[in-house]
Formats: structure tokens, C-alpha cells, sequence
């Protein structure tokens, strides 16, 4: 098969499906429309959302790492219930960096969606001054991550993987990555609720949830697991492309695919 791995591999995928005959699978966390805010404000935003929908047309499964983003994703791109397939990113989680001397308050990397209110950023910094250095991005080593945007799975994977603590929006579709108030916060746009909630990430209580998260993604994100879940995917992918092929030129199918070992 051909795993695309995002918008911009398009191209490149319906060219090895054609070429070859190996059926797509795209993997999509993401769509422009999400990460506009729902919406597509200008005509950049609607290309992209084009090609989206003609990749997530093109091919036989379309997955995603959370169920909350495999249903935005459906909805944006008008993709059949059962051709979507939640797949979890696999983990395997290392020690935490220590804090570089000399590099003063702890730096925290607020992931705010399209539609916070304007300035609730700079609030938090009045409100947190001596307290953490807010940041608009993840970049290079924060010791705490408040991934609210939607689009803020990446960052919100890296700080698990290196064992940083992390809060994330009770309501957002990266919800399950966190167990509140265990592995990690949750918190909404309230700017009171984030200042005391990145006061706690910072401190003691954030450096326990960062080693309980630890061992959760031991135990949810096992790469062995992840990868018995794309295998699923994959077989029933090449299945389906293969009942495809044999009805519009028959025996020109390809290879049966064996049974999935137990």
C-alpha cells in the first residue's frame, strides 16, 4: 500500500497508485479547514482543502490519531464513516531533559486555537511574570506544554514522549490524550484557570503528572499495538482495492492477502 502522510503527499501517492496499483491510505490530523478556525478565509485555504478531498477521495482508508480528530476530519472532508480508521500514535517515552543552567523561569509553550480571544497570551504573561515565560510555540525544550489548538497534536506527543507535563482542552479532540488531574491538566481559554493551571505545571504537581503520563503512554501508545492497528488498516485497504481491481479487470487483482496472525 501507500501510506500519505498529510496533504502535500498527494501528488506523489495517486501517481505510485496508478504506477503500481497499490491502494492509498492517508493519514490526516489535520485539514484546513480545522486549522483555520472552521472556516477558509482565503483562496490558499480552499486549495488545500481541495487537495485534501481528493486525496481522502482517492483512497480506501483515511486515518487519524484520535477519535474527536477522525470525526473533524470525516466532517470536513466528507469521508464515509466506515473508510475512517483511528490509529493512536505510538510513544516510546524517554527521561526528561534537565533544565539547562542558566536559563531562568521555566519556559511554557501556550498552543492556543484560531479563535481564542485576542490577547490572551500576553494576559498570561502579566499574570505569570516571575512565575514562567510564556511562548507561542513548542520550538526548543519547554518544561510544560498547554496544547489548546486543535492542531497542537504534535506538540502535545512530544511532551509526553519526553516526559513533560501537559494540559490540554476538556473539550478539544486532544482530550484523551491526558487523565485529568493525573497524567495532566485540563483547562478551557479562561485566562484565571490557564495562569493557575501553568502555575501547577511548573511545580511539583506538574512534575508527577509528566511521570504518571509516562507510564499511561507506555501502556495506550505501545508501538507494538500501533503498529497491529495499521496492519488492520492496511489489510483491509489492500482487500477492498483488490475486490476493485477484480470487478473492473478481472484477474488483474492483486495477490490475496493472508490472515491476520493471532
Amino acid at each position: 500500500m501507500v501510506l500519505a502522510d498529510g496533504w502535500q503527499t498527494a501528488w506523489t501517492a495517486t501517481a505510485l497508485r496508478d504506477v503500481h496499483g497499490l491502494p492509498i491510505v492517508a493519514h490526516l490530523d489535520s485539514t484546513s479547514y480545522l486549522r483555520h478556525g472552521n472556516a477558509l478565509p482565503d483562496d490558499m485555504a480552499v486549495l488545500v482543502h481541495q487537495v485534501e478531498w481528493w486525496l481522502a477521495y482517492e483512497s480506501r482508508r483515511v486515518t487519524s490519531s484520535t477519535p474527536e480528530l477522525a470525526g473533524l476530519v470525516r466532517r470536513a472532508l466528507h469521508v464515509p464513516r466506515a473508510e475512517v480508521a483511528v490509529v493512536p500514535p505510538a510513544i516510546v517515552p524517554v527521561a526528561a531533559a534537565p533544565p539547562r543552567p542558566g536559563r531562568g523561569l521555566p519556559r511554557v509553550a501556550v498552543l492556543l486555537p484560531p479563535d481564542a480571544p485576542r490577547g490572551t497570551r500576553s494576559a498570561l504573561r502579566r499574570r505569570l511574570r516571575g512565575v514562567a515565560r510564556v511562548v507561542g510555540e513548542a520550538g526548543d525544550g519547554p518544561q510544560a506544554v498547554v496544547a489548546l489548538a486543535p492542531t497542537a497534536l504534535p506538540a502535545a506527543i512530544g511532551a509526553i514522549a519526553t516526559s513533560i507535563p501537559l494540559a490540554v482542552d476538556p473539550a478539544g479532540p486532544l482530550r484523551r490524550l491526558v487523565h485529568a488531574w493525573r497524567t495532566g491538566a485540563k483547562v478551557g481559554l479562561d485566562v484565571d484557570a490557564l495562569a493557575a493551571t501553568i502555575a501547577d505545571l511548573v511545580g511539583p504537581r506538574g512534575a508527577t503528572w509528566a511521570a504518571a503520563g509516562r507510564a499511561r503512554a507506555q501502556r495506550r501508545h505501545d508501538p507494538a499495538a500501533v503498529a497491529a492497528a495499521w496492519l488492520e488498516t492496511a489489510t483491509a485497504a489492500i482487500r477492498e482495492e483488490g475486490r476493485l481491481q477484480e470487478a473492473t479487470h478481472p484477474g488483474s487483482h492483486l495477490r490475496p492477502v493472508p490472515p491476520l496472525p493471532r
